[in-house]
């Protein structure tokens, strides 16, 4: 299981893509240039303790706070997880009744799973990870990523160098995964989450 980390991936989305997916995707063009004015020539500028920086203009991004954002960005990611699951990937087995019904990627906003089953899956994986990156502007968080191998003993086969090695424990969406009771170990925490804040 990879857990793919991408930095500030909603600061990062390129306006021009962005525009190229929604046409592609069946939008209508007055749409697409209503959006385009929208994001036209906004700026900002730094402020740090009070102090204020030059203004610059805002190339890249949705927007903060905005309704639209997350839709758009939804877009913005669509042509990531589906060339992922073009690829040839195995999958996990959901149901043993069903077993075509398998798993491959899955996502939330920028959290992004995959399962690959060997070193060439994943390999396949990263390859469509760049080619990504270099249409939209994202950029994976290498040094965030996890893995964990989901099988007994040990990893049946190595991830590519630009990938961590297996760890014992993995976060996907801040649910904590591993071999042993993780489902109770979760459970506990976000009880004891929740009794701090009843005591308050």
């Amino acid at each position: 299981m990879l857990s793919l980390d991408q930095a500030k991936a909603f600061d990062r989305v390129n306006h021009e893509y962005l525009w190229s997916v929604l046409l592609k995707d069946g939008l209508p063009g007055g749409f697409v240039d209503w959006l385009r004015t929208l994001y036209a020539g906004a700026e900002t500028f730094p402020l740090v303790n009070g102090w204020s920086g030059r203004s610059f203009e805002v190339g890249s991004g949705v927007r903060q706070g905005c309704p639209l954002s997350p839709l758009l960005y939804v877009f913005a990611i669509d042509p990531l997880l589906r060339g992922i699951d073009r690829g040839p990937l195995v999958g996990v087995g959901m149901d043993p009744a069903a077993p075509e019904a398998t798993l491959r990627v899955v996502a939330y906003a920028d959290d992004v799973t995959v399962f690959v089953s060997s070193r060439g899956e994943a390999e396949s994986v990263m390859s469509e990870v760049d080619r990504y990156s270099e249409a939209s502007g994202s950029l994976i968080n290498r040094d965030k990523c996890e893995s964990l191998w989901l099988g007994g003993g040990d990893p049946d086969f190595d991830l590519p160098d630009t990938l961590p090695g297996p760890q014992s424990t993995a976060k996907v969406l801040g649910v904590e995964f591993g071999h042993g009771d993780y489902p109770t170990r979760n459970w506990d925490s976000r009880l004891k989450i929740a009794a701090q804040k009843v005591d308050q």
